[in-house]
């Protein structure tokens, strides 16, 4: 292990400043983050900022070197409603708490007893293996959290069917609705294209239960602020407002040119961490034809979002959830709303959400969903006092099911440290805050 290495980290979300911050708690002293946006932390400034539950151990490790802290939540500040506007359950049934029904108890207690026997080995961070009936990572398990466990299991391939399929093949389709909601507010898939090892890694039981029974973390200033001290303790802070516009890679080391208000200017390192979206890093890296194939292979999520002003005496709760909507066949559909602003306070804004695409089918055209949106939240008692912004963007990056199962994330494993590249970010973590922290720790420990 040689700490002087010139180590090169692409991007400043939370997988980027969580890799530099094991990399300097191991001693290494030379590390260069660069990261295109004027602010770090990803998408914790986004629309889809996470929240947090008592398994969330990296984060927390994150939190003590930054010496933040977070705040544990009890509110009934969200409303479920079905297509018409009526008040509903939040799995689209009826009005009332989730746990109240018999069988949804029931389904409960066997899933958890699936993943702890039939399934053991999904509790852990990161996918490598899976396809092939196998676990390899670190624990999240209450008792060996971010320890690292290896094993065999032919019934975890099974986690590489979509997540309604494996619900039903288990039997717990009840229990599977109580997923409906955090996916839809997270910009993750739909549960028939979505392999269950994204759904179930990122949110695990305990996180689900929490979500709904609103136990979870929330922070002050937002999820950004972890990462905001974070990388004001490190050593060489992240240079913002610097875009990567070339990597190429040679028996010299590597070279990157960045491009920021300075001007262009290329540096050489010895190793490249690349925490940045893999589809993005094959437009400007001398990638290979294997990376190529496997980042051709990535899929996200794409959003329509209106942001609005309200009337006063119009304020909704925090967030809203339309279960019905989060179906194919109603993309384009309002599935969530979320409050941005205080109801006494000046702000009185609301964004509001439709997905736009399913893996198979036409994609919705942008402006039919804008449309949608401002029908539908006047539908709920939200019509607009003033239509402040439209825009596209983009939730979590996965592979879809057949890809997963074809071993995908193997023969990215089998890569890192190639041509002295590493790999990170949300492709890598399934998106969750706490999985993009604790890949990157399992990256840092084994390689470097």
């Amino acid at each position: 292990m040689d700490t002087n290495e010139r180590i090169c980290i692409i991007g400043a979300g939370p997988s980027g400043i969580a890799a530099a911050m094991y990399l300097q708690v191991k001693g290494y002293t030379n590390v260069e983050i660069f990261e295109k946006a004027p602010r770090v932390g990803g998408k914790t400034a986004g629309l889809w900022e996470p929240a947090g539950a008592d398994s969330y151990y990296a984060v927390r490790e994150l939190e003590r070197f930054g010496g933040t802290d977070h705040a544990l939540v009890f509110s009934e500040d969200r409303v479920y409603l079905g297509a018409d506007g009526t008040p509903e359950g939040p799995f689209g049934t009826s009005k009332g708490r989730p746990f109240a029904a018999l069988k949804l108890t029931n389904q409960l207690r066997k899933l958890a007893r699936l993943l702890e026997t039939k399934y053991k080995g999904c509790a852990c961070y990161g996918h490598v293996g899976l396809s092939k009936g196998g676990f390899f990572g670190l624990s999240k398990e209450m008792d060996n959290h971010l320890r690292r466990v290896r094993g065999k299991n032919r019934n975890l391939r099974e986690l590489a069917l979509p997540f309604d399929q494996f619900c039903r093949i288990n039997g717990v389709e009840e229990a599977a609705k109580l997923w409906l909601a955090p996916l839809s507010a997270s910009g993750c898939g739909y549960p028939d294209e979505l392999p269950a090892a994204y759904v179930l890694k990122r949110f695990g039981l305990e996180t689900v239960l929490a979500f709904h029974d609103e136990s979870y973390w929330e922070w002050e200033d937002g999820a950004r602020k972890i990462f905001e001290a974070v990388n004001r303790r490190l050593n060489r802070p992240a240079k913002l407002c610097t875009e990567v516009v070339s990597v190429a890679r040679d028996g010299e080391g590597i070279r990157v040119t960045a491009q920021s208000e300075a001007g262009e200017r290329e540096e050489r390192f010895d190793k490249l961490i690349v925490t940045a979206p893999l589809s993005d890093f094959a437009a400007y890296a001398d990638i290979s034809e294997e990376e190529r194939s496997l980042f051709e292979r990535i899929r996200r999520k794409k959003a329509a979002q209106l942001l609005i002003r309200v009337p006063a005496n119009a304020m909704p709760p925090g967030m809203g959830f339309v279960p019905g909507n989060f179906t194919p066949e109603k993309s384009g559909h309002l599935v969530v709303w979320q409050r941005k602003g205080e109801p006494a306070g000046e702000e009185r804004l609301v964004a509001a959400t439709a997905y736009l695409n399913h893996e198979g089918s036409l994609d919705v055209p942008a402006e039919e969903a804008f449309a949608n949106l401002e029908a539908e939240l006047g539908l709920f008692g939200l019509a607009p006092e003033e239509r402040l912004a439209v825009r596209e963007s983009f939730g979590m990056p996965f592979v879809p099911c057949a890809d997963y199962a074809d071993g995908w994330y193997d023969r990215l494993e089998a890569l890192q440290g190639q041509r002295g590249t590493y790999y990170g970010g949300e492709i890598l973590s399934a998106g969750s805050l706490e999985d993009a922290c604790a890949v990157s720790r399992d990256l840092v420990g084994r390689f470097f």
